[in-house]
């Protein structure tokens, strides 16, 4: 009979339930399988109960599914979490609620990753400081702060307006991003869809770090809004501020002044739609459709529709009331999209759907220590949380 370890049971219930998972969901992510008559749920249930204990194996994937070391479980009491990141999160001005377990088990798990790739970077002397990380203070002007993006990541004026379409132009400045040294990353659950984090609580969350800084997008949110949600936190690495981050061009409050979040978007709009630019574009239209015609020019500059819109009315192209006559009509289809989406069964294949959620840049560098014979099989499935067996085919996808 295989030895059990004697845990406190209490810790493993309060672990759970601090990750906002059902029984039935840590199974699911811990991979424990029901055995002698009993559900995976059921024998969970008698674990957190006390009436039984897991093996050393179990307690170690329940460890890891939970995203807490194996000691978490021996402790007497459940620990004191302090929580030093930025909540800049609001809705309709006011905080949001700050204790989503969901959502702070999804934080834990991509410092967890981002520390994994420090201690990697560091052990293999790949280790090199970005000067361009928390280099500019927040009184900088946004032209200043866009010269120097612009410089740094070579993406000139004339090659983003060279893109065909918002997907080329995403594609483009994650590229970029991700050949300085930044790690981009489009998740928005803890491995399951039981997780899904809405975009109302998260769009993006930046944690800087001078080696192995982190950019991370809700993939549940639209994705004309990547993009903007990219730049977004890319202001917040050349300030030096780690943060989650929620608002959007949806958001009502979206460009009020005197926030550091106001500024993040305001250099993501200024980017994106140079006044001149827009203007001249904006100049060629036919303005008795305003719907119509605000649809042409984000096309044309590869940009979402509210982000132009927004923009037209801040450059006092268009009237106050038209701009939110939009915005209630791109936020009401917007709904309807995400329904449709929900109902959608099938997508790109799962090699496919995995390089664009890690990223080039984690792919590659995680990859490449297996290759090299640094990092294990298992260190390297932990960080990348994907199976070894999928190594070979993520690396063939790095070759497209």
């Amino acid at each position: 009979m295989v030895a059990t370890v004697h845990i406190n049971p209490a810790l493993l219930q309060w672990a759970r339930e601090s990750a906002g998972l059902s029984r039935e969901e840590l199974a699911d992510v811990a991979g424990i399988k029901g055995a002698r008559g009993r559900s995976a749920e059921e024998r969970i249930a008698s674990w957190e109960a006390g009436e039984n204990a897991p093996t050393r194996p179990q307690l170690l994937k329940l460890a890891k599914g939970l995203m807490r070391p194996v000691t978490t479980f021996y402790l007497p009491a459940p620990p004191i979490e302090s929580d030093e990141l930025p909540d800049f999160r609001t809705v309709a001005n006011r905080p949001v609620d700050a204790n989503n377990s969901v959502l702070k088990t999804f934080v834990r798990r991509m410092r967890a990753r981002q520390d994994e790739i420090l201690a990697l970077l560091e052990d293999d002397d790949e280790l090199v400081e970005l000067p361009f990380i928390g280099s500019l203070p927040m009184n900088t002007p946004i032209e200043q702060l866009i010269a120097s993006v612009r410089q740094t990541l070579d993406i000139p004026l004339a090659r983003q307006m060279q893109c065909g379409d918002k997907d080329e132009l995403f594609r483009l400045i994650r590229n970029q991003v991700e050949k300085a040294g930044i790690f981009v990353q489009i998740q928005g659950n803890l491995g399951s869809h039981h997780t899904n984090i809405d975009p109302d609580e998260f769009r993006g969350l930046a944690l800087a770090s001078k080696y192995a800084p982190f950019i991370v997008i809700n993939g549940n949110d639209a994705k004309a809004a990547h993009t903007f949600t990219l730049l977004h936190e890319i202001a917040h690495l050349w300030l030096g501020e780690s943060g989650l981050s929620n608002r959007s061009v949806f958001s009502g409050d979206v460009f009020e002044d005197g926030d550091i979040e106001a500024y993040c978007n305001r250099f993501a709009g200024d980017f994106l739609l140079p006044r001149e630019q827009l203007l001249a574009v904006w100049a060629s239209q036919d303005h008795g459709n305003v719907y119509q015609a605000v649809q042409v020019v984000a096309r044309e500059l590869n940009v979402s529709r509210a982000a132009t819109a927004h923009r037209l009315w801040k450059l006092n192209a268009i009237e106050e009331p038209q701009w939110w006559d939009l915005y209630r009509r791109y936020q009401d289809e917007w709904k309807v999209r995400r329904e449709r989406q929900k109902e959608q069964d099938g997508g790109p294949n799962y090699y496919v759907t995995t390089k664009s959620q890690l990223g080039t840049a984690l792919i590659s560098t995680v990859l490449g220590a297996v290759s090299d014979g640094s990092l294990s099989y298992t260190r390297a499935s932990r960080i990348l949380g994907v199976n070894p067996h999928s190594f070979d085919g993520l690396q063939a996808r790095l070759m497209n």
